[in-house]
């Protein structure tokens, strides 16, 4: 399956097969590398590695990093205009998104649209 594959099925059916797959293709290495602009993101391990769990090593993320990442991703600094527009088609293609709208504006597109 190609790497854009892997990464549409990783948010839009929040698989983490499809997640442990991209990670290992693209290597835990690289994937820190591209998140060190944004303190507060901490890539650490794949998910569900329960041996690296049992260990006490996690992943984290503060509420600050991610809006750092998104709000990088959304103005296209970190990221083609072209990437991003890739990576906006398939986040509002998530599948689960039943509590993703509560607390946000009307404004907020979410997909499927509210009932």
């Amino acid at each position: 399956m190609p790497a854009g594959e892997l990464a549409k099925w990783m948010i839009v059916s929040s698989s983490n097969l499809a997640t442990n797959i991209l990670l290992d293709f693209i290597g835990l290495d690289f994937a820190r590398k591209q998140l060190e602009q944004n303190r507060g993101v901490e890539l650490r391990r794949g998910v569900e590695d329960h041996t690296a769990f049992d260990a006490g090593i996690n992943n984290e993320a503060s509420s600050h990093g991610l809006a750092s990442l998104l709000l990088g991703i959304q103005k296209a600094e970190i990221i083609s205009r072209e990437s991003r527009q890739l990576m906006l088609e398939i986040l509002f293609a998530q599948k689960f998104n039943d509590m993703i709208p509560r607390g946000l504006p009307e404004s907020a597109r979410v997909n499927p649209p509210r009932r």
